[in-house]
């Protein structure tokens, strides 16, 4: 038995036997979490063994992420949300895929939803931002790993991040919805480092080794790179190395870190992202198989083969045949030809030197 999402009330106050979850066969596999659960007596019984609260059915292994509180409805006939419970974040709990409506066909959310049959009108805030430099109000969220210099450049309106050589590190907070597409885009500048290198990754979900130079000597260019939140806190991380001493300078004119990036749920395999309708925008992994100048990128995983379509994507020569990479665009079909197209920059190679599938 599966529970998840959902609001489970038992108020049969004076009955010792009742619970919010009672069942009595002990061969019962019960998966339980993300509930509401809340109970005028014990909160549990499994095969004879009873749960005083959530503390103890926590301890036991269940509903690790459920809570326990008020919930105010309609009435006691009507069980549509009502004030204060229809935006209580409270009762937001993870999104389920598989569920897309409420009882009303009313759209649940894409990374939350509320437990039980009724959505919601409140989410939690999302974790965007989008940093200017024309004050100094955002320079002390920039951390430096040691001896390196992070101060306002005010003429210039950008954060200047120097070093004398040898190693630079520079780390700004960032939030993420586990599960979803992050982007971040940097507008830099960097002097002195045309014999170094200096690299953007981020750090803390799960793509710390996935990094793009951000070097670009005596004038600005747009850094992006995308990924797949697997926690929730991590950082922005500049980091490079200089052989020697050198004096060497990074411009960060702006910074936009967005989370739940196009409101995009990675596909989790290739297959699955065939099945979704034309139009919509898509997230997948995939491994290249085939590159040729002026046609479309070939992807494919254990599942299926898509074609990867944008015209600076298939022409700047980066994906090379044997990467594994993430992309993110808009399923099309051209002549029969499934694929995704505008991928633009939304990709990044993940890794390399893959071998090369078949599929039968």
């Amino acid at each position: 038995m599966d529970l998840k999402n959902n609001i489970i009330i038992n108020d049969n106050a004076g009955n010792a036997a009742s619970a919010a979850i009672n069942l009595v066969s002990t061969s019962t596999v019960l998966t339980s979490n993300n509930n509401i659960l809340v109970s005028a007596e014990k909160l549990a019984s499994l095969g004879g063994t009873d749960y005083a609260d959530l503390a103890d059915w926590k301890a036991a292994g269940f509903d690790a992420g459920s809570d326990s509180l008020a919930v105010t409805f309609a009435s006691t006939t009507d069980l549509h949300l009502a004030t204060p419970s229809d935006t209580d974040l409270d009762l937001v709990m993870p999104a389920l895929a598989a569920v897309t409506e409420d009882i009303d066909g009313d759209a649940r959310g894409v990374f939350y939803a509320y437990a039980g049959a009724d959505e919601g009108t409140a989410y939690p805030a999302n974790n965007d931002l989008n940093i200017g430099f024309a004050d100094d109000s955002d320079v002390a969220n920039w951390v430096k790993d040691a001896w390196e210099v992070v101060s306002h450049d005010a003429a210039r309106e950008a954060l200047l991040f120097a070093d004398g050589g040898w190693g630079a590190g520079l780390k700004r907070a960032v939030n993420a919805t586990m599960g979803s597409v992050y982007k971040l885009t940097l507008f830099v500048e960097t002097s002195g480092w045309d014999a170094g290198n200096m690299d953007v990754s981020v750090e803390g979900l799960g793509n710390d080794l996935i990094k793009k130079s951000i070097i670009s000597e005596g004038s600005t260019s747009e850094i992006s790179l995308i990924g797949i939140a697997d926690g929730e806190a991590g950082n922005i991380y500049l980091s490079g190395s200089y052989p020697g001493t050198h004096p060497d300078t990074v411009w960060v004119d702006s910074v936009s870190w967005d989370d739940q990036y196009l409101d995009v749920i990675p596909s989790e395999d290739l297959a699955s992202l065939r099945a979704v309708a034309l139009d919509e925008v898509v997230a997948g992994t995939a491994v290249v198989t085939a590159t040729t100048m002026g046609a479309p990128i070939f992807a494919q995983d254990a599942t299926a083969g898509i074609a990867l379509y944008d015209w600076d994507f298939i022409n700047d020569g980066i994906v090379e045949e044997g990467d594994e990479i993430l992309f993110v665009g808009t399923r099309k079909e051209y002549n029969g030809l499934q694929q995704v197209s505008y991928t633009d920059e939304d990709y990044v190679v993940l890794s390399k030197d893959h071998t090369r599938l078949f599929l039968h």
